[in-house]
Formats: C-alpha cells, sequence, structure tokens
C-alpha cells in the first residue's frame, strides 16, 4: 500500500539548448534535447556534411561549476561539386 509522507521527491530534467540548423540542413533529437540525447546533422540533397555527423547532450564540470551542454561543434552543409 502507497503511503504520502512529508518527504517529498524532486526530479530534476536537464536539457541541451536548441541547435541552429544549419543552411541547407536540419538538426534532429533524440529525447527532446534532455541530458545523454543525440543531436543529428543531415543535409539537403546536393550538399555534404562538414562537421560532427553527431552530437551529445553531456553534463560537464567546468571552472565556474556543472553545465549542460553539447559536446563537439556546429556542422555546415556544403554544396557539392
Amino acid at each position: 500500500m502507497f503511503e504520502m509522507t512529508k518527504e517529498c521527491l524532486y526530479v530534476l530534467a536537464l536539457y541541451c539548448k536548441e541547435l541552429s540548423d544549419p543552411v541547407n540542413g536540419e538538426v534532429t533529437y533524440t529525447q527532446n534535447r534532455q541530458l545523454g540525447s543525440e543531436a543529428a546533422y543531415t543535409c539537403l540533397p546536393g550538399y555534404y556534411l562538414h562537421g560532427n555527423l553527431r552530437r551529445r547532450c553531456l553534463l560537464n564540470n567546468t571552472a565556474g561549476g556543472y553545465v549542460v551542454a553539447w559536446t563537439g561543434n556546429n556542422s555546415v552543409c556544403n554544396r557539392k561539386s
């Protein structure tokens, strides 16, 4: 049987910021950008991806404390020649 007590359970959901879509491409996410999710870059036909195919939302320890941020750098879509 479940009994309500005075103790509370806190659940904190951490999210990474939304990434900008590259020109002539897009970014899609797993798990709605929550901690541990992936961002995947794709380009329109006629363009190729330069940079990371995927990035991960992680908790990073910095000099100013812990921050939730994407691994890697933004990618771009270049026209195929």
